[in-house]
């Protein structure tokens, strides 16, 4: 195999009581011998891991530091769309997106309108031919440099959905975890990440140091450990080796799927506080964190309960 493969996998949306938790997946192929710490030399200087010293620029790290109360929403934009630009078509709205990611709209409609109605353009605040100058220049740097990036998937769990699982007797922590692991063994595949040659990449999921027995139980095939430490937990079985890694979006693939991860979640933000201003006036939008939550439930409980909405469908138990 004459190639280096990685995944990268990270989430946002973990904490929040209102909207959804997102998981994002990219996939990488580099030159042969290059470890995933090694791609950001390979992306330099298109690529600004901090500020950037040219417009040229594409920021890239963990989406916490990029996108903070509300400021930097245009670079994790044009980062994701011009990495999505590489290998699809720019999407024109939310609802096409999440359609193209193929997630079925049976019940969300009912349980979740904002998504449909009125429409969220996209790109929301960057203009469309920058991120196109954007995809021209990231696609010709890539190609020189031997390096191949797709935007593989994301995992889009509703409150609906996310409480559902709670019932299932699942905990938090462990959905985070299986959904991850899920999403990263529905990517791998024998035509685009052959067995043994991928190293899929993970932010350490809160506190958790062990994985091998989640790994076995999602994965179907024995896992070994290779090491278990303060900062990194390792382990290999048939489809690769997994890595569990403390501040893990330092990595160039969990750095973009934080980023992928992000975008999709605020953009779901957008359009859930952007339906509910439409009706309550003066209403301050939320992030969907605990107690400022709370505030916002109960200015739209009353219209919840006049429009037939379930409070289940909406806010998320843990």
């Amino acid at each position: 195999n004459a190639m280096s493969r990685f995944l990268g996998i990270d989430e946002a949306g973990y904490g929040p009581n209102l909207g959804p938790l997102v998981i994002g997946c990219t996939q990488w192929t580099a030159p042969k011998g290059i470890t995933a710490s090694e791609l950001w030399s390979l992306l330099d200087p298109l690529i600004a891991r901090e500020r950037r010293t040219d417009p040229k620029q594409l920021r890239l790290g963990d989406s916490k530091s990029i996108y903070q109360a509300g400021k930097g929403f245009a670079e994790l934009e044009r980062t994701v769309l011009a990495f999505w630009g590489l290998t699809g078509e720019l999407p024109r709205t939310l609802e096409s997106w999440l359609d193209g990611w193929g997630f079925p709209r049976h019940g969300l409609e009912e349980d979740e309108p904002w998504y449909f109605e009125p429409a969220l353009p996209l790109p929301a605040v960057v203009p469309p031919d920058l991120i196109q100058a954007d995809i021209s220049r990231l696609r010709d740097h890539l190609e020189l440099k031997g390096i191949k990036v797709r935007l593989a998937g994301i995992e889009w769990i509703t409150p609906t959905r996310f409480n559902q699982l709670l019932d299932s007797h699942l905990n938090k922590a462990n959905i985070l975890t299986s959904l991850s692991v899920e999403l990263a063994r529905d990517k791998t595949t024998l035509r685009e990440c052959p067995l043994k040659s991928t190293h899929v990449l993970f932010d350490r999921h809160g506190g958790r140091k062990t994985y091998a027995g989640i790994l076995t139980d999602r994965l179907g095939v024995w896992t070994r450990v290779v090491e278990e430490s303060a900062a990194l937990s390792r382990y290999e079985n048939d489809y690769g080796s997994f890595q569990f890694q403390v501040q893990g979006e330092q990595l160039a693939p969990v750095a973009l799927a934080s980023m992928l991860a992000k975008y999709v979640r605020e953009l779901s933000m957008l359009a859930f506080n952007r339906y509910w201003q439409l009706r309550i006036s003066g209403l301050k939008p939320t992030a969907g964190y605990p107690l400022d939550a709370w505030r916002y439930l109960e200015a739209i409980r009353p219209l919840m309960e006049t429009e037939g909405m379930k409070l289940e469908r909406q806010w998320r138990a843990k």
